[in-house]
């Protein structure tokens, strides 16, 4: 959201200018009032674009077979118009080779479409974080999806959260991403 404050705010700076060559004077209180109440439209506009989903992973979610396990985690995913920011996070899990996002809903095994974290060796976290990042328009995803389609099923429940280990390569510890509210 910063990034995008911060593209916009030196339009605003732009407006000032304009309107100071237009004869406007830019100390004027009218002039600074515009500028602050065109500052709080963009950054409202900016807020109303991104939106909260989330996932609670746990043994039980995965599918076709659920897994006994003491791991879980949870993933957090902010969705503007352009990126998808995410965090994964998990707890006592021992080989992870992956995360991804897959496409499916809650009784689905559907195929890994986006990936958050990878490791060939497994990688043994304990607890603590799995991956974090963005997803953009530029980033490959699997299969034939594109960031658009990504977004809408991250956005609609279409998607889940799936960490994959050594000791389970179809995957430890499973969550659906739901939506968390408007930011």
């Amino acid at each position: 959201m910063s990034r995008l404050r911060s593209t916009f705010l030196p339009l605003l700076a732009s407006a000032s200018v304009l309107l100071a060559a237009c004869g406007g004077d830019t100390t004027d209180d009218s002039a600074s009032e515009m500028a602050e109440e065109a500052a709080a439209e963009v950054g409202a506009a900016i807020d109303q674009t991104a939106e909260s989903v989330s996932a609670t992973l746990n043994g039980d979610a995965e599918r076709p077979n659920p897994v006994t396990t003491t791991a879980t985690g949870n993933a957090s995913f902010t969705v503007y118009a352009d990126s998808i920011m995410y965090a994964v996070n998990g707890n006592n899990l021992m080989g992870v080779t992956a995360v991804h996002i897959h496409r499916g809903g809650p009784e689905d095994a559907g195929p890994p479409i986006a990936t958050l974290y990878t490791s060939e060796s497994g990688t043994d976290f304990a607890t603590g974080t799995l991956g974090a990042g963005a997803i953009t328009r530029e980033t490959s995803l699997m299969g034939e999806t594109t960031f658009d389609e990504l977004r809408e099923l991250v956005r609609t429940g279409g998607a889940y959260v799936n960490v994959h280990t050594k000791a389970n390569p179809g995957g430890e510890v499973r969550g659906q991403i739901t939506t968390s509210g408007m930011m």
